[in-house]
């Protein structure tokens, strides 16, 4: 069985933060509304932190897109 590191682990949990904050932010204003600004603030995160994840508004916007729908 593979068993993530404690690394992997929190670079997935924070992942995840992020894809949740920006549905809600994108949502709430919109894709030229939305901030890397606040979506960075909604995950508990800061904004450098964020662009470790996502270089760019855009491509959180992709990666929030290709997501698999929470239940």
């Amino acid at each position: 069985m593979n068993q993530l590191s404690r690394r992997e682990r929190n670079r997935l949990e924070r992942q995840n933060r992020i894809l949740d904050a920006a549905i809600k932010v994108f949502a709430e204003a919109g894709f030229p509304g939305a901030s890397m600004d606040e979506i960075a603030r909604q995950a508990g995160l800061s904004k450098p932190t964020l662009y470790q994840y996502f270089t760019s508004k855009e491509a959180l916007f992709e990666a929030m897109m290709a997501a698999p729908a929470k239940e």
